[in-house]
């Protein structure tokens, strides 16, 4: 068992304690004891003159896909080739010898959100993982990192999508264009749904198509859709078009909100 004496300890809970001593067994918190004595500990870091926090959480990364020491050409997080690719899934891009994963854990992240970047409407899923390598100290391994996957839906809405499909001459064009497209995706998704219903009710099998079956979760509200928005107009938009579909949402970076 481990054992670490925390001068100041901040609990993430909103209440603050002072000289305790810190159990950790098997990777996880064991116990903490209201005094600093390691008794019966094995190993024993004395963090006594310190301030021992919970490890931070960033909600927000293109970490693993935008890789440290790596050009841009070889980033993973942005596959721009249509505006709506709910079915990719960022999990299949991370690099896990991305040496931004031991930059994060060096300040303290032990958790972060990986998403797909903003270039398209919708840009896939993401994944909740933990920065840390495993117990035993073999290098890390994708699926060992996994909290959740997915963990959320990624959306954009703005000048990104419009900056990359103008060039490409296709939608979108405009704002409206990416509402449109949003809308869209949202209504595919449904009319997949009932057309799958209708095949059970018949006891025939329905063709898959993963693109409307990634949406699902996120029409159904147990996937959170991460809008990507910066100007007011477009925090609006997301939040109209997230109403029309009783989606449960998060609005990223809301620069003007």
């Amino acid at each position: 068992m481990k054992a670490i004496l925390a001068g100041t300890l901040e609990t993430g809970l909103g209440n603050t304690l002072k000289d305790v001593t810190i159990f950790i067994k098997d990777g996880k918190i064991a116990k903490i004891s209201e005094r600093l004595d390691p008794e019966g500990a094995s190993e024993v870091i004395d963090a006594s003159r310190m301030t021992v926090t919970p490890g931070l959480i960033d909600a927000h990364t293109h970490i693993g896909t935008y890789c440290e020491g790596f050009p841009e050409g070889m980033a993973d997080a942005n596959d721009m080739v249509d505006p709506v690719v709910p079915h990719l899934r960022i999990l299949d891009a991370i690099y896990q010898d991305d040496t931004a994963f031991d930059d994060a854990l060096a300040g303290g992240v032990t958790c972060v959100q990986t998403l797909p970047g903003s270039a398209n409407i919708i840009g896939g899923q993401g994944a909740i993982i933990k920065t840390a390598v495993n117990r035993e100290g073999r290098k890390r391994i994708v699926d060992e990192m996994v909290v959740k996957a997915p963990s959320s839906m990624k959306a954009a809405l703005g000048e990104n999508p419009i900056r990359v499909y103008k060039e490409k001459k296709k939608l979108p064009n405009t704002r409206m264009g990416n509402a449109a497209l949003l809308r869209q995706a949202f209504v595919d998704a449904e009319n997949y749904r009932v057309k799958a219903a209708r095949a059970e009710a018949k006891g025939e099998a329905s063709e898959r198509n993963l693109m409307h079956e990634a949406m699902l979760p996120v029409l159904e509200g147990d996937l959170p859709l991460c809008i990507h928005a910066h100007r007011c107009d477009d925090i609006a938009t997301a939040v109209r078009i997230a109403g029309e579909f009783s989606a449960s949402y998060t609005v990223e970076h809301c620069t003007e909100g």
